[in-house]
């Protein structure tokens, strides 16, 4: 019987852009952003994240809000989530 290889999974680079590149990517204003963070629309740890070591400056998590602005509230969206912390390293 032949043995089967282990194929390891492609590991996911998952790209964190600050708040202008984030609003340009895709075509919002700051306000509207802010709007979404504070209503919780958007995940904190999923979406956005403060830049480690501060408490001021956030970075926006580049596929994932490309996703959720095309795909908000689908199965598609659940799985790019599922994906994306699947992809974090174990603790």
């Amino acid at each position: 019987m032949a043995k089967h290889k282990t194929i390891p999974r492609p590991q996911l680079i998952w790209r964190l852009v600050p708040s202008k590149e984030i609003c340009q990517q895709l075509g919002i204003s700051y306000s509207t952003l802010k709007r979404w963070r504070k209503t919780e629309v958007i995940t904190e740890g999923i979406h956005w994240q403060y830049q480690p070591g501060t408490k001021a400056r956030l970075l926006w998590n580049l596929d994932l809000m490309r996703d959720w602005a095309s795909n908000s509230g689908t199965p598609a969206h659940a799985r790019s989530i599922e994906l994306f912390v699947a992809s974090l390293p174990s603790s």
